[in-house]
């Protein structure tokens, strides 16, 4: 299996500053929500993987090294996935062709990492979080 970044975190997972990653359910898309700090300002923002089918995740401990590498803040995708064969093999012959699935994996510090069985993905915009005055 080899994987090909497909985007890089805008700031390092590391510069959060509420140090925690939402994670809501709309249908079937899955929002990864974070904050994180870049010349002093504070921002929003998150990835949708749309289309899910399946999802796995594994706390920070548990990951394994190839888990790590180039998944760590950057959206990778996993080509020639064993995963998606396993998904795919319990899917009628006759409607596999219908189902579009990318195995997406990313990985977040003091997070854990995401892996997605889904149809795309999409950056949502940065927002600046206006800093309330005392």
């Amino acid at each position: 299996m080899i994987k090909r970044v497909l985007y890089e975190l805008a700031s390092p997972s590391t510069n959060s500053v509420s140090g925690r990653v939402t994670r809501e359910w709309h249908g079937r898309e899955f929002i990864l929500g974070f904050d994180y700090e870049r010349e002093g300002r504070v921002y929003q923002t998150g990835i949708i993987f749309k289309n899910v089918r399946a999802l796995q995740y594994r706390s920070e401990i548990l990951e394994t090294v190839w888990q790590i590498q180039d998944a760590y803040d950057a959206v990778v995708e996993v080509e020639q996935s064993v995963w998606i064969g396993d998904l795919l093999a319990v899917v009628p012959v006759d409607k596999r062709r219908e189902i579009d699935m990318h195995h997406y994996m990313i990985t977040l510090d003091s997070v854990g990492c995401f892996e997605f069985a889904a149809g795309s993905f999409e950056v949502m915009p940065e927002l600046l979080v206006p800093v309330e005055r005392a």
